[in-house]
């Protein structure tokens, strides 16, 4: 998927009016993905998203992942695009059923299987 393409769908599916406001999200949401990812696979996901993009996760391999809850994920989300939570959490769910059409299904296997099952949210549900 192309930048413009990917990045008018987050828009879409978040009721984003600017593009501006929706690199905010994706940034924030990506960000916030990569800290749960270890650094490989954070690495792994970059490859596969148009390349304006992929500087929003961090991409160390050396990087341990942190594990927290997917509440945590939406308030370091909120607080990243400073905006509320609940925008925040529509945000990040149209940013990631956004990755999930953007990447191929071995990827998208590899990146849930690094959350808890309850992130499955972010990929299911606007």
């Amino acid at each position: 998927m192309d930048y413009e393409t990917f990045v008018r769908r987050v828009q879409e599916l978040a009721d984003i009016e600017t593009e501006q406001q929706a690199l905010k999200a994706i940034e924030a949401t990506l960000h916030t993905l990569s800290e749960h990812l270890t650094g490989g696979e954070a690495e792994d996901l970059a490859g596969q998203l148009p390349p304006e993009i992929q500087h929003f996760l961090q991409t160390d391999p050396a990087r341990p992942a942190e594990s927290f809850a997917l509440d945590e994920f939406y308030r370091r989300v909120s607080e990243r695009e400073g905006v509320d939570r609940e925008a925040a959490t529509h945000h990040a769910r149209a940013v990631m059923r956004t990755i999930g059409i953007a990447v191929d299904r071995e990827e998208l296997h590899d990146i849930l299987s690094q959350l808890p099952r309850a992130y499955l949210d972010l990929f299911t549900q606007l």
